[in-house]
């Protein structure tokens, strides 16, 4: 998928998450028109960390805007956590200075389930 299905998807469907990126809606009508009228531009006045700002130019000049901050967290931490995702969101950051990714790789694993102690009778 790429950067504008994500947009039209979420444009039609108010989100961009996992149920919405399905093979089939490559050519819904609605969404293929929205690609096509998507432009993605880099913005470099946006705060580190922010996952995007969109704005829409109507036909007749309106604009409207909205940003989306910390995406992340919302799909990471139903997985490894809220507060290993709080770490990853920490250790991405300073990424620069990161001498060893050992630790990010650790915090990105799935939790395993804990072992329950069976006792044969």
């Amino acid at each position: 998928m790429s950067l504008p299905y994500s947009v039209a998807v979420a444009l039609k469907e108010g989100q961009a998450l996992p149920p919405q990126y399905q093979d089939r809606k490559l050519k819904e009508p609605l969404l293929v028109r929205l690609m096509k009228v998507t432009t993605i531009s880099a913005d470099p006045s946006l705060p580190r960390g922010v996952s995007c700002r969109l704005t829409v130019t109507m036909a007749d000049g309106r604009k409207f805007a909205s940003q989306v901050d910390y995406k992340f967290s919302g799909l990471a931490a139903p997985v490894v956590s809220a507060q290993r995702s709080d770490q990853i969101i920490e250790l991405v950051n300073r990424i620069e200075a990161c001498s060893e990714l050992g630790s990010l790789m650790r915090l990105t694993m799935k939790a395993k389930p804990a072992r329950s102690k069976s006792k044969r009778a």
